[in-house]
């Protein structure tokens, strides 16, 4: 074979190869939302931004809130609908929460209640899932950063204050209740300290100023706020940022060992509740100087139990309980003076769900979210970048808050669409970072391979 013959096939043959590496890496771009080519990418902040501001200011912006949620559930699925296959996909399991909710109506108690927040519930929930996996993790992390930096900030200048037991006070901000406004305050902590970095590094000035000054008026609220709850996820959360950015550095080794250890913690803590939260909620509440027995969650528990035995496997019906009309709901109104009949709840995840779905649906949201936190977990140790250290300690928090808050069921909720985007960021993964574009490697390997192959020459 003469030596224009040989690098004539040699040729060919590297043509046919990159064809067929183009081609692999074009089906595996085609199977990952990585590849979709999405419009306006420097909207995702303000796509994250926009709907978290407009539940945050529920109490304000009233009717609005919804639509606002609704409209934004309708822009990101235009602009990202590539996006959306993979999405769905990965994510059909918390889908499918939705869909057990709308069908309750079928032995609901009021299945007209049933249908409408359902539906509500179907939207807050794809709101959750598609800011995880439909929207850059950087852009994620910027756009909550920004909503709750607005709302803490606006809450400490214009914020109000409102009567606790008979001769105190404490800091209601812009929000409905103290507690709600300790919770809001945490979840702006975790994201400014989780966020901090990112904007260090990206050298940016004026949002390096705004997240020391977001982390001091969170920490004030938290202080002024007295939401014991609050203050104790807060802290635990927090803690599992630091740990996680400190051994994200070190071996993979080191970080299972980091996810072993906390989540060993963490169901130790939840095995021996009984035996320690109860004196560690007790000795804050005296020590901020509340009774222990204006909480009303004791009463409020009795009576979610008294309604579990009555329908234990499938619930009254999601959204069939709290509604105005319902003499039970109305008589816990009254009782704890909800003048507005609405925003109440029985302070327990686990009962809230019995009461509206029963054992059936408790056992299909443990097992969704359950395998959504673990999921979580192992793609963190993979890879723990800012945005799925936030999202872990945004579940850690929402973990130790199962006990006194309802997590994850309530609709048009900021906490129901955090909870839902971080096991939606367990359920999927990280395809968005340009570090794990497929295309790159593919260019990258072919660039390597080239460089490489060797022609020989004949004389």
């Amino acid at each position: 074979m003469t030596r224009s013959a040989w690098v004539n096939v040699t040729s060919d043959h590297e043509q046919m190869l990159q064809l067929s590496t183009a081609s692999a890496g074009q089906r595996r771009v085609r199977d990952t939302p990585i590849a979709a080519r999405v419009r306006f990418p420097g909207l995702d902040p303000a796509l994250v931004a926009l709907p978290i501001i407009a539940s945050l200011f529920n109490a304000q912006l009233g009717p609005l809130t919804p639509l606002t949620i609704i409209a934004s559930v309708g822009l990101i699925s235009w602009l990202r609908w590539p996006r959306l296959p993979a999405t769905v996909a990965r994510c059909w399991p918390i889908f499918a929460l939705g869909l057990l909710v709308l069908i309750s109506a079928v032995w609901s108690i009021e299945p007209r209640a049933t249908l409408r927040y359902g539906t509500l519930y179907m939207i807050t929930i794809t709101l959750g899932i598609l800011i995880a996996t439909a929207i850059d993790g950087r852009a994620l992390l910027s756009g909550l950063f920004v909503a709750f930096a607005i709302f803490n900030i606006a809450a400490v200048i214009f914020g109000r204050w409102v009567p606790l037991g008979i001769s105190d006070t404490a800091f209601a901000g812009l929000s409905q209740s103290k507690n709600m406004a300790g919770q809001i305050a945490g979840f702006g902590l975790l994201i400014s300290v989780a966020a901090l970095p990112q904007l260090v590094k990206a050298r940016q000035r004026a949002m390096v100023i705004a997240a020391f000054v977001s982390i001091a008026a969170t920490l004030l609220i938290l202080v002024i706020s007295r939401s014991s709850g609050a203050q104790i996820s807060t802290a635990v959360a927090g803690i599992t940022i630091i740990l996680w950015f400190v051994f994200g550095r070190f071996s993979r080794q080191a970080r299972t060992l980091l996810a072993i250890i906390l989540l060993l913690i963490a169901a130790l803590a939840l095995a021996s509740w009984e035996s320690w939260f109860e004196p560690l909620f007790q000795y804050i509440l005296e020590s901020t100087g509340k009774d222990p027995g204006l909480t009303g969650r004791d009463l409020l528990w009795q009576r979610a139990d008294e309604l579990i035995a009555q329908r234990p496997w499938v619930g009254v019906g999601y959204g069939a309980f709290w509604r105005i009309g319902n003499l039970e709901a109305e008589g816990l109104w009254r009782y704890f003076g909800i003048a507005t009949r609405s925003g109440f709840n029985f302070h327990n995840t686990p009962r809230e769900i019995l009461v509206h779905l029963g054992y059936v649906g408790l056992a299909a949201y443990a097992c969704v979210m359950g395998a959504g936190f673990f999921a979580l977990v192992w793609r963190t140790i993979q890879a723990p970048n800012p945005t799925r250290i936030l999202f872990f300690a945004i579940a850690l928090y929402l973990l130790f808050s199962l006990g006194f808050e309802v997590i994850g069921f309530n609709t048009m909720h900021f906490i129901t669409v955090l909870g839902i985007a971080a096991v939606a960021k367990g359920l999927s993964p990280e395809v968005l970072d340009p570090a794990f574009d497929p295309r790159r490697r593919v260019e990258r390997a072919g660039t390597q391979m080239r460089r490489t192959r060797h022609v020989p020459e004949f004389r």
